[in-house]
């Protein structure tokens, strides 16, 4: 029986080319093999607390960015209708005074 059930994740061809060149320069360095798997399994079990503290981090700004950009484009369409309403005014006024005669 064994000790540890096994899964499996997918990952993209860029991204385990980019952990396999990491491999074989920590092997030419350590002077002795070590699998690109073995580079993933080190990050998780050693990096995976900082890691989700970044994604949590970078999903907040995400969410907060696109609350202010929300915001903006709000006012900015307030005041493009305010504007738009005073121009109206303006041209009903000016053909009720008679500028626009042919």
């Amino acid at each position: 029986m064994a000790l540890f059930k096994r899964t499996t994740m997918a990952i993209t061809a860029e991204r385990k080319i980019k952990m396999e060149r990491l491999a074989i320069d920590a092997s030419q360095e350590a002077g002795t093999s070590i699998a690109w798997t073995d580079i993933v399994n080190y990050l998780i079990d050693n990096y995976a607390k900082d890691a989700t503290k970044d994604v949590v981090s970078n999903k907040r700004r995400e969410a907060l960015e696109a609350e202010n950009h929300a915001r903006y484009y709000e006012g900015h369409a307030e005041t493009e209708k305010r504007r738009h309403d005073l121009v109206n005014k303006a041209y009903e006024e000016n053909k009720k005074n008679g500028l626009y005669k042919k």
